[in-house]
Formats: C-alpha cells, sequence, structure tokens
C-alpha cells in the first residue's frame, strides 16, 4: 500500500516539470499577449510606468488640402472590407476619429436620396479649396451636390455632422439649475 502510493508520487514527480513547463509557457504567452495589445491600444510599452492621464484630442486648426489629401492617402481604414457589419457609416466614423486625432478638422456628411438607403462621406474644410469631399471606401475625392447623380442615385439633400465642444451654459441655452454641484 505505501509503495503504491511513493510510486504515484514518484510518477508525479517525473511529470511535474512538463506540466510546470507547459503552465509557464501559457502564463507567458498570455501576458506577453496583453503587454501587445496594451501597446498597441495605447502607444505605452509597460502599463505600470505609463502616463495614467487621459489625452482628448487637441483642437483643429486651419488646414489645407495637401494636409487633408496626405491623411487620406496615408490612412488605412479603406482597406477594411465592406460589408454589413462595417458599411458606409463606420467607415466614415472611422476616418473622421481618426482625422480628429491628427489634428484635421473632419465632418461626416449624410447624402440623402429620395428612399433610404442613403449614404455617409467625409468632408473638410479647407483653407484653400472650401468644402472637400472624400469617398471613406476608396479614399477618392468626390463632388456631391443636390440634384446630381452619385452611386447611380439622385442626391436630394446633403447633411453635415457639425460635431464641436460648446460651453455647457451654451448647450443648456443659459439654464444651468438642471447641473447639481
Amino acid at each position: 500500500m505505501v509503495t503504491r502510493a511513493i510510486k504515484q508520487r514518484l510518477t508525479l514527480l517525473k511529470h511535474a516539470p512538463g506540466i510546470i513547463t507547459v503552465l509557464a509557457l501559457l502564463v507567458s504567452g498570455g501576458f506577453a499577449g496583453y503587454l501587445l495589445g496594451y501597446h498597441q491600444g495605447t502607444g505605452e510599452y509597460l502599463p505600470w510606468f505609463a502616463d495614467t492621464s487621459y489625452v482628448m484630442p487637441g483642437n483643429t486648426t486651419e488646414q489645407t488640402f495637401e494636409q487633408v489629401a496626405e491623411f487620406v492617402e496615408s490612412d488605412p481604414t479603406s482597406e477594411q472590407p465592406y460589408d454589413e457589419g462595417f458599411n458606409c457609416v463606420d467607415f466614415a466614423l472611422a476616418l473622421s476619429y481618426k482625422a480628429r486625432w491628427a489634428g484635421l478638422d473632419a465632418r461626416i456628411a449624410k447624402l440623402e436620396y429620395p428612399e433610404p438607403p442613403h449614404h455617409m462621406l467625409l468632408a473638410f474644410p479647407t483653407s484653400d479649396r472650401g468644402l472637400v469631399f472624400y469617398e471613406t471606401q476608396t479614399d477618392e475625392e468626390v463632388q456631391p451636390a443636390p440634384g446630381k447623380i452619385y452611386n447611380g442615385r439622385r442626391i436630394s439633400a446633403i447633411y453635415i455632422l457639425a460635431m464641436d465642444w460648446i460651453p455647457i451654459d451654451t448647450y443648456l441655452g443659459g439654464n444651468t439649475t438642471c447641473l447639481r454641484g
């Protein structure tokens, strides 16, 4: 009986280095994956030494057509496959977000047709060419206008989603009594 228990323990000990090695590889691989994902998401290498303050995108400045064209050309968003889960709305939102972080002013433009589905583009106000539109799925500069045909359909209206930081009292129309302080 004692001999049998000793043999079982010896068998376990014989396999322990292999088990410990597998566990160590799993743990270190998971940790390396965490650090890689952390770096890709934040740009920092080690979370323990990272600046933990949060940074909002800076204010945009006046931009030229050349700056916009260089940004659109260098951005890989248009390489994303178009499908039901990532469509023209997602392309426009993604590129708008990236442009804002790059310091460029980008506005989402909705091309409205008489019947849905409608279409989304990105509009960039520039100092030298005025409002410039881009098809975010192909990175092509386009020139839509109400009444013109775009993608085989007549545009009935164009709407610009103009988002910007405004003071809360402006947003609330001066009535800040709803704020608790």
